[in-house]
């Protein structure tokens, strides 16, 4: 007689809403860690920092909005991982991609090894060079100003 036995279809339709069950937590589990990461990467409301602020000029793939701020520490890092100081969604931005550090009574700015370099009001630096508030800083596909 051609078929399955009564016991073989629902054991195929257990198997089969077992694996969409499955399927449908692996996507909720996708959808909720993407939602967890855009928000984590959504500045704060602005603080007040006495050491000043970086204003997004070019926000490029992160979603941001061009004049989002960021208050500033007296060590301040600039990344794509969620650990810096900022942190900007952005593809071509290393994890760790640069430092600005307050000494000598100036801001300096460090690229930290990054595969796409830092630039300083159009040229790539090389080692910590000083900056001033108006400067401009590329990383990835973004532009910073610093104020």
């Amino acid at each position: 007689m051609g078929g399955f036995a009564p016991e073989g279809h629902l054991l195929l339709l257990r198997l089969a809403l077992v694996v969409l069950l499955y399927l449908f937590v692996a996507l909720v589990m996708l959808v909720v860690g993407t939602e967890l990461r855009r928000a984590a990467r959504k500045p704060l409301p602005v603080r007040s920092s006495v050491f000043g602020h970086l204003v997004l000029v070019d926000p490029g793939p992160t979603g941001l909005e061009a004049g989002a701020r960021f208050p500033l520490a007296a060590i301040s890092s600039i990344g794509r991982g969620l650990d810096n100081t900022v942190s900007l969604d952005d593809e071509f931005l290393s994890a760790n991609h640069a430092l600005l550090t307050w000494r000598e009574n100036r801001w300096w700015l460090e690229d930290l090894g990054s595969t796409n370099g830092t630039f300083l009001n159009g040229a790539r630096i090389g080692r910590p060079v000083p900056i001033a508030p108006g400067d401009l800083i590329a990383l990835g596909r973004v532009t910073l100003r610093l104020e």
